[in-house]
């Protein structure tokens, strides 16, 4: 083999191995949906300083919220008040969760006897789209209109509304076993 053949098998062999990733990283399988687990289209880890919260994405009724400016939406002290919706795969509302206190802020999240210490909060925006591929229902069937819906995700938090959609600055939606749960300020 000469200089130049040797020269060129070794660029078309990086080459190929550079085309190789590129090609491996954009056909990954995507996850399959699944009722528990939505897979938005925009997300951020926050960990809440009191600053204000990320511009609404649309889904949301702000109208009338009376939230002091710069406060986080879903802080504070919050009450389960009823099931509002069921996916077509679901265990059935829990009547035990009625009544159920709980309370985000930025020292702790809690709900019922579940605590965690400095949560780390992770705001998400789901498409209506991407909303009904996941739970095989309209956003439209929990009260929120609209394109999208921000829903947060508390990381490592053990109680039952680890994650939960924000309806409105008065009203949260917190989904287990299939059931979607109306939380209200308390």
């Amino acid at each position: 083999m000469t200089m130049k053949t040797r020269k060129a098998a070794v660029l078309l062999l990086g080459a190929s191995i550079a085309l190789a990733a590129c090609s491996n990283a954009k056909n990954e399988p995507s996850p399959s949906p699944t009722a528990a687990a939505p897979s938005p289209q925009a997300s951020a880890s926050v960990q809440p300083s009191g600053a204000a919260p990320p511009a609404e994405t649309g889904g949301a009724d702000n109208a009338g919220s009376g939230a002091e400016a710069g406060a986080v939406r879903y802080f504070g002290e919050w009450k389960v008040t009823g099931d509002v919706a069921s996916t077509p795969v679901s265990a059935g509302p829990d009547e035990s969760l009625i009544g159920q206190e709980a309370s985000f802020s930025k020292e702790s999240a809690r709900f019922g006897d579940a605590e965690t210490a400095n949560p780390v909060y992770e705001e998400k925006s789901l498409t209506a789209e991407q909303f009904a591929q996941d739970y095989r229902m309209q956003l439209s069937d929990l009260g929120i209109e609209g394109e999208s819906a921000q829903t947060v995700e508390i990381k490592d938090f053990a109680g039952p509304s680890g994650m939960f959609f924000i309806k409105d600055d008065s009203t949260l939606l917190m989904i287990l076993d299939g059931v979607f749960y109306e939380l209200s300020r308390a």
